[in-house]
């Protein structure tokens, strides 16, 4: 069964529209790709219990059963544009100077994505970073 494809006619909406996105190798949201992914293995999105709730609108609806699903984090503290030469030239102690001040929020993506703003900090003997603004989705 593991070949075997569902036909899009019994897909729901989303899964459908999923699919369609993931065949046409257009860029998705993170939400986009589970469906898609669900979508190539013929589940279906989770649908609300019958306990009175309201049902959830496509894959948004029980976010805990991607709760093992890993992504990437990152924080990028700035960056530089340089010539290549210029670069092979740097030896131990080299201090390149980013474009960003000290005092100035980080970036926070999350699989490429920007997705936040943060401050550097220590927790426990480590660097870490504390998250000071969220980002809209959709404006980034």
């Amino acid at each position: 069964m593991a070949d075997e494809e569902t036909p899009k006619e019994e897909m729901s909406e989303d899964a459908q529209a999923a699919a369609m996105l993931a065949e046409s190798g257009g860029e998705m949201s993170e939400d986009e790709q589970a469906a898609a992914m669900m979508a190539e293995s013929g589940e279906e999105a989770p649908q609300a219990e019958a306990s009175g709730g309201a049902a959830p609108s496509g894959i948004k609806g029980n976010l805990e059963i991607y709760g093992d699903i890993m992504v990437e984090v990152s924080a990028v503290l700035g960056n530089i544009t340089m010539p290549i030469e210029q670069f092979l030239k740097l030896g131990r102690g080299a201090i390149l100077e980013l474009n960003r001040g000290k005092d100035e929020d980080i970036d926070l993506k999350v699989n490429g994505h920007l997705v936040a703003k943060a401050e550097i900090t220590v927790v426990d003997e480590k660097v870490g970073i504390s998250v000071t603004k969220l980002l809209d989705r959709k404006a980034v």
